[in-house]
């Protein structure tokens, strides 16, 4: 998970600069999207450090529930950034900007190859928690 998390940060200085250098909403959304995968293994890694810990007689189901409580504040988190996404694409309406299309396309072709890449990564790795 640390790997995929080094692949994210970089896809999300990307996305970032590249949104700003090209004037994209999409690739700022896309940032928007990376930075919840980096939040999410974030709160994976945490969670998995806690449900490494024992239980005992006042926690019979050990740290397990931060598993749980990790997905949950991700899926909350990905709502309320697609709610800002949307507020933006509403106010760019009035008054849309000019996009560079092939900075745009350069960037999410490199996004794309990061996630590829992330996806095998995550793809080989341990299977028995839910995060």
């Amino acid at each position: 998970m640390r790997l995929a998390l080094a692949i994210n940060a970089g896809m999300l200085a990307a996305a970032v600069a590249g949104g700003i250098v090209f004037d994209s909403l999409a690739l700022l959304a896309d940032a928007g999207h990376v930075l919840s995968d980096v939040g999410a293994i974030l709160l994976g890694l945490f969670a998995a450090s806690l449900a490494a810990r024992g239980g005992g007689p006042r926690r019979t189901f050990g740290f397990h529930r931060g598993e749980v409580m990790a997905a949950f504040l991700n899926g909350v988190a990905l709502i309320a950034l697609a709610a800002l996404i949307v507020i933006a694409a509403i106010n760019r309406l009035s008054d849309p900007p000019e996009v560079d299309g092939a900075g745009v396309l350069l960037v999410g072709l490199l996004g794309l190859a990061g996630n590829a890449w992330a996806t095998i990564v995550l793809a080989r790795g341990e299977r028995s928690d839910i995060n």
